[in-house]
């Protein structure tokens, strides 16, 4: 199970299953982005390109498998917060804003 979460906002966005991080990150962004206004999700080792004319959303992933977190957790539970750790963080993913 993946937990996302805004780098923005620091808030938890996602929880559940996907078959890839980078499908998380879409998983999570179904509902807010209208299709085609959205790239396509890839890993950054340091943060999004910087570039005056584009935006970027820039989400971070947990690997929560390993716990007994509830699919119907709230998002803002502090025990799910207490789960996103060093040794389970996956990455950051970028995508490009259209």
């Amino acid at each position: 199970m993946y937990v996302v979460c805004s780098l923005t906002t620091g808030c938890v966005v996602y929880v559940g299953r996907a078959f890839s991080p980078s499908d998380a990150c879409m998983r999570s962004t179904k509902d807010v982005y209208p299709e085609g206004q959205l790239g396509p999700f890839y890993r950054s080792n340091i943060a999004a390109p910087r570039d005056d004319e584009r935006s970027w959303l820039e989400l971070s992933v947990h690997d929560v498998s390993q716990s007994d977190i509830k699919y119907n957790i709230a998002l803002d539970d502090p025990a799910l917060r207490d789960l996103l750790t060093d040794e389970n963080f996956l990455g950051t993913f970028v995508a490009e804003e259209y």
